[in-house]
């Protein structure tokens, strides 16, 4: 089994949580942090991450959930008001339960993450999934 999450990140090192949010005009997933909070391994972040999930059913590919992405927070308005000195990525998260896993993404998908100028950031994660018996 497979589950994904597509998210938008908005990196800083100089502004805080609250304040990229009131610029970008939404409220931040879970997951986001502002420059100076706590780890959870401690430690302190050395930036500030403000994270925008696809909030598409984890079970959708993650062609599918870019192209929600960019309906939800469209490339052109993100070019139009983010903050200077802010960096953004596309962040494909890949939660799986196998020996190994992978994904595909179409030139469309390629296209979305470009659009936003972004890098692109895939991280899995191996876990364990409830059954639904």
């Amino acid at each position: 089994m497979k589950k994904t999450s597509v998210s938008l990140l908005v990196i800083s090192s100089s502004m805080s949580l609250d304040e990229l949010s009131s610029k970008l005009g939404r409220v931040s997933s879970s997951g986001s942090h502002s420059k100076g909070d706590a780890k959870p391994r401690g430690g302190q972040w050395a930036e500030t991450i403000w994270r925008f999930d696809s909030d598409a059913q984890e079970t959708m590919p993650a062609q599918n959930q870019l192209e929600h992405l960019a309906v939800q927070f469209p490339p052109a308005e993100l070019k139009q008001i983010l903050p200077p000195a802010c960096d953004v990525s596309v962040d494909i998260a890949l939660f799986f339960d196998t020996v190994n896993v992978s994904s595909t993404i179409s030139p469309r998908g390629i296209e979305i993450i470009s659009s936003y100028k972004a890098k692109l950031e895939i991280t899995c994660y191996p876990s364990t999934f409830e059954s639904n018996k």
